[in-house]
């Protein structure tokens, strides 16, 4: 038996729904940008932005590996925190 609990179902479509909308704002004003490489833009970033950045990595890994697993909950719970 799985427990269903629709308030926590409901949270997660509004957050994709932030996601999907997100998204759509940034690939109507991100048209035609060209991306630098990467050692590039390392260089001039400050220590925040690099702070960022690891935590991307490390929820990008995470969830990667929860999805590879069928663990769509933690997979979920890792990009929403």
């Amino acid at each position: 038996d799985i427990n269903l609990n629709v308030l926590r179902v409901e949270g997660y479509r509004h957050f994709c729904n932030k996601l999907w909308n997100a998204t759509k704002f940034a690939m109507m004003n991100l048209e035609g940008y060209q991306v630098k490489p990467l050692a590039d833009v390392m260089k001039d970033l400050q220590s925040q932005d690099r702070w960022i950045l690891s935590r991307l990595h490390r929820t990008i890994g995470e969830a990667n590996k929860s999805m590879a697993d069928y663990d769509f909950g933690s997979a979920t719970s890792c990009i929403y925190s």
